[in-house]
């Protein structure tokens, strides 16, 4: 037992009072400590049983638990000690409760509040304040009731001994009177000896069934009410009324008790009528100033005055909070069912066997039935055969704990005989202990969505079959053109060289034309070849470090120097960095620079060319290409990576070239985990900048 003593000691030296706190959290446990420690002796635990083995160790009048713990819950742990520890104020601490949890942990774990998380620091210490305050009073109470016990045993006793007793009942009178007034549970001392004598004429005259006999006559009961006289009410009852003086309840049992609280006096006269002595009943309550509460009602007649009921003692405790929990989780309940009901997406609840519990009006009217011929049926009953294994394999593998939630789509069968198609979205719903309790499903009708869908994929797939027959069209066309070509060039050549000694001046432009306009078709046959390749992807790149600089770009501008020589431009390398060093396909990497150094030649007509090397903020490898010629305006930049795209003005048919170019080199660096920008201005020039990605930066690069 845990005495006065025992509460004021049970803390460290400066008389703090122990508390243990049981919580799998240790950020939760930390907390509390540093939160409390000025008030309380705080021992932590972080399961059960490290918390049973603290309370062997010392005295705890405060017990706190987490609800939710590894292997059991705050309600086991608390049933679990609850023989050898009857007398701690035991606490649970949760931030998730249910209506079952609440009531499972004040009937098994007889708890004395329940805390919720995040805790508010004044209402748990003013809680464990009144818990503190409860076990001495508890204590007072058994300390009380052993002294009286003692003292009517000793009243069989010699004169002596009676005399003894005698003082020893008014000490214990004392000590009563202590307890009584400063008992924080409200209590009436009362005497029902006028009520007693009243309704002893009752009695004589044979009634068989006292309970009917007073429903019949509400004038006895308001006649035995007026009879009761209030000896005294303690402290508790007057904070309980917001009253200052006792005088101001003594006579006011009518106004208090309204006769909506009739029924317990009631079976109180009935307990009188029947010789019984105690009683319990819950009532409401309406204090002085209108309030209403909500009270359990401890009705005893005090050991000795059992012959006249002058002396009972009437507690009243508060449980106006708990019962306005319960009205909220009835609301909270009834707020979800209208919810369901009146859902304008399909809702069912089904049971572990996939066994219809309940279904909403719009679940019933998407599959055709009524809502009575699916409650009670199985899922099997209502979907499509293929779909049945699939249905239940996914249901399993949410009931062991593989997933814990489930989405996926199946078809229903609907009355008519039609196939639905639904997105289905199910929720396995467990109770405190973490069993499978129902499965909650929110079933949404996507048979439209689903043709919309499937004649997207036939039309993409003709669109992408179309575009191969076009690619392998031109990558056959450009076979055919380029042989016969080859031969023509070859025997040019040959007659030019065989007749060179006998050329005239305008012969020799003639086959210098043929010569230009030879290479301009191979080139154009060339680009036709690579973006059927690319886009048919026969492509198949080969991956190698390189030093970009020294193996490409240096080698580019000896090549096209000549080029831009004949048109009198400047082409400059500018190198910025000392590390050119990258992973990529020397092929096509190298034909993208060769592209845009081509274009920069072209479409400038004086100033120069610039090639600059740098590395950005995130030290990837950046080649800009900068050009002082046409430009280009904004909305031709728009389509700039379209093949077979040229603009009107600017980039026109002022020049030489099919449109291919540019958009052979936007593959070619995607293809290289490579991005390109640009800039440009009409009249000014153009600024194309690629930024070669490191491996672990690809995936930052998707989109660029």
């Amino acid at each position: 037992m845990i005495t006065k003593l025992d509460v004021e000691n049970s803390g460290s030296l400066d008389g703090k009072p122990n508390v243990l706190y049981i919580d799998d959290d240790v950020d939760n446990l930390s907390s509390f400590k540093y939160q409390f420690m000025d008030f309380y002796n705080i021992t932590l635990a972080e399961n059960a049983d490290e918390g049973y083995s603290k309370l062997k160790e010392k005295e705890y009048p405060i017990i706190i638990a987490d609800q939710r713990m590894p292997g059991t819950t705050g309600t086991q742990f608390f049933e679990k000690i609850l023989p050898e520890y009857p007398k701690s104020k035991r606490m649970i601490l949760t931030g998730f409760s249910d209506f079952q949890s609440i009531i499972d942990a004040i009937n098994k774990g007889k708890i004395y509040y329940y805390l919720q998380k995040p805790w508010n620091e004044q209402e748990v210490r003013l809680v464990i304040r009144n818990a503190l305050e409860a076990v001495e009073y508890e204590n007072k109470n058994d300390e009380l009731i052993k002294i009286l016990k003692d003292a009517n045993e000793r009243l069989e006793k010699s004169r002596e001994e009676l005399r003894l007793r005698i003082e020893e009942s008014l000490a214990a009178e004392r000590r009563y009177r202590d307890l009584f007034e400063n008992n924080p549970i409200s209590i009436w001392e009362e005497d029902f000896s006028d009520v007693k004598k009243y309704l002893d004429t009752i009695r004589n005259k044979d009634i068989l069934d006292y309970y009917s006999y007073l429903t019949e006559h509400p004038e006895i009961i308001e006649k035995c009410i007026n009879l009761i006289k209030v000896i005294d009410v303690n402290q508790a009852t007057l904070r309980t009324h917001k009253v200052k003086e006792k005088n101001e309840l003594v006579n006011n049992l009518l106004i208090l008790f309204k006769p909506k609280s009739f029924e317990v006096f009631k079976k109180e006269f009935v307990a009188i009528l029947n010789g019984e002595f105690k009683l319990e009943e819950e009532s409401s309550i309406v204090s002085l100033t209108g309030e209403t509460l909500y009270v359990t009602i401890h009705w005893s007649v005090s050991p000795g005055f059992e012959s006249d009921y002058s002396r009972v003692l009437v507690s009243l405790v508060d449980i106006t909070e708990r019962k306005l929990a319960e009205k909220s989780l009835r609301e909270s309940e009834e707020k979800f069912r209208t919810t369901f009901e009146n859902a304008s997406i399909g809702m069912s609840l089904t049971d572990l066997e996939g066994k219809y519990l309940l279904v909403n009006e719009s679940y019933a009217s998407m599959i055709g039935y009524k809502k009575e011929e699916i409650i009670g049926k199985s899922l099997a009953d209502f979907t499509y055969q293929e779909d049945i294994d699939l249905s239940f394999d996914k249901i399993k593998k949410v009931l062991s704990g593989e997933i814990s939630v489930l989405r996926f789509a199946k078809r229903f069968i609907n009355k008519n005989g039609n196939l639905i198609w639904a997105d289905i979205n199910t929720v396995l719903i467990r109770d405190y202990e973490n069993k499978p309790l129902y499965f909650v499903t929110h079933i949404v009708d996507i048979t439209e969505t689903k043709k919309i869908m499937e004649e997207l994929i036939v039309a993409k797939e003709k669109a992408e079959k179309s575009d191969r027959l076009k690619s392998e069209f031109l990558s056959q066309m450009s076979h055919e053109i380029r042989s016969p070509l080859n031969v023509t060039l070859s025997y040019a050549s040959y007659i030019k060289a065989e007749l060179e000694r006998y050329l005239s001046e305008d012969m020799k432009r003639c086959f210098a034309g043929i010569d230009m306009a030879g290479r301009r078709l191979i080139r154009t046959v060339d680009l036709i070849l690579n973006t059927s390749e690319m886009q048919v992807g026969t492509y198949l790149p080969i991956w190698t470090d390189i030093n970009l600089v020294e193996d490409v770009l240096k080698e580019l501008q000896k090549e096209y120097s000549i080029i831009a020589n004949e048109k009198k431009l400047e082409l400059d390398l500018i190198n910025n960095t000392e590390n050119s060093m990258i992973s990529c396909d020397r092929y096509s990497i190298q034909q993208a620079f060769a592209n845009l150094i081509d274009n920069a030649i072209k479409f400038t007509s004086e100033g120069k060319i610039e090639i600059i090397i740098n590395r950005d903020s995130k030290n990837s490898l950046c080649v800009s290409i900068v050009d002082t010629g046409v430009g280009m305006s904004e909305e031709f930049m728009k389509n700039l990576f379209i093949p077979f795209v040229q603009e009107s003005q600017g980039y026109s048919r002022r020049f030489e070239g099919n449109g291919l170019g540019l958009a052979l080199v936007k593959k070619y660096l995607d293809l290289n985990n490579a991005r390109i920008t640009v800039e440009s201005e009409q009249g000014v020039g153009s600024k194309f900048t690629v930024t070669i990605f490191e491996k672990r930066e690809l995936a930052n690069s998707k989109g660029l």
